[in-house]
């Protein structure tokens, strides 16, 4: 009997002991001791994070290289363009830009703008140059649009210092604010037209068709009071062109926005910003209001600015 006895409390102490052995073995996979300068460092593994790690892995496809001295200091720069790899959104794109060493990530927030077109390069002063991204929708949505739909961004990269800054970008301008544009109807074919963010206003004839004079009155009459123009704010611009305006070897940008009419596709002009370069970035120089040429006055230049006005 007291020989039973001691064999079940042998086995009893066995089981235990593995028990211990088990709870002891993985504790010691857990937490895993470090010996550094005499001192213990406990490290927690996080198996999970690791694998959410590799989950967060971007990859990149290259868009285009380009071999350029953008420095104007007689040596040639190697820029590297590329796009995020995977699925396209709507409102936002991600790039890696490369030049010689320094390697950048630029997350760029839009309005359905989701594909890089093309790169251009873009004269600054001192012989420097810039590098422009035009921005459009993905093509299949690009085809089917009418010419006042279309849809362009841009954004300048400056590299300095082996830096690279971003000095414009058309997708954080002012102008798409609520209400920014408004539109009044002021009687015999006039209207008042304003832009608060550029704080300018202008009053012009929208008539241009007299055999549709009456259809135009008609539709207008609606607009007797200030209205905000939604569909000028919520699109970006129709157009946007680099020139060199001014004769003076640096380039200016124009963007251009269409004010829509009341009558089929019609507009009642188009709305130019004019860009300079000053101060290591873009800044807004001018606005000017262009609309029909049969008009007597087809173009009303709104405002100049001597400051930094973006």
């Amino acid at each position: 009997m007291k020989f039973g006895r001691l064999f079940a409390l042998l086995i009893l102490s066995i089981l235990i002991s593995s028990c211990s052995n088990k709870n002891y073995v993985e504790q010691q996979n857990s937490i895993v001791s470090v010996r550094k300068e005499g001192q213990v460092v406990l490290q927690q593994e996080n198996k999970e994070e690791e694998k959410t790690t590799s989950k967060k892995k971007v990859e990149y496809k290259l868009f285009t290289e380009i071999i350029e001295d953008i420095n104007n200091d007689g040596i040639d720069d190697n820029i590297k363009i590329l796009e995020y790899k995977g699925e396209y959104t709507e409102d936002n794109i991600d790039l890696k830009i490369c030049i010689n060493e320094t390697e950048q990530l630029f997350h760029i927030k839009t309005l359905n703008l989701n594909c890089i077109d093309k790169v251009e390069l873009i004269n600054l002063a001192d012989g420097k140059k810039s590098i422009g991204l035009w921005l459009f929708p993905s093509s299949l949505y690009y085809a089917n649009l009418w010419r006042h739909d279309y849809s362009y961004g841009l954004v300048v990269l400056n590299f300095s210092d082996n830096q690279i800054s971003k000095i414009f970008d058309s997708n954080t301008l002012p102008y798409q604010a609520k209400d920014n544009y408004g539109i009044k109807y002021v009687g015999d074919g006039f209207i008042e037209f304003y832009d608060k963010v550029s704080q300018v206003y202008a009053k012009y004839n929208v008539i241009t068709d007299e055999s549709k004079k009456d259809l135009y009155y008609d539709r207008l009459s609606e607009l007797k009071e200030y209205t905000s123009i939604e569909t000028m704010e919520k699109q970006n611009f129709y157009n946007i062109e680099i020139k060199d305006i001014d004769l003076d070897k640096i380039d200016e940008i124009i963007c251009s926005k269409f004010i829509p009419g009341v009558y089929h596709r019609r507009v009642f002009g188009e709305i130019d910003y004019i860009f300079n370069f000053k101060n290591n970035k873009y800044v807004v120089k001018k606005l000017t209001l262009r609309h029909d040429k049969r008009l007597e006055l087809p173009e009303i230049k709104l405002k100049k600015y001597e400051s930094n006005i973006q």
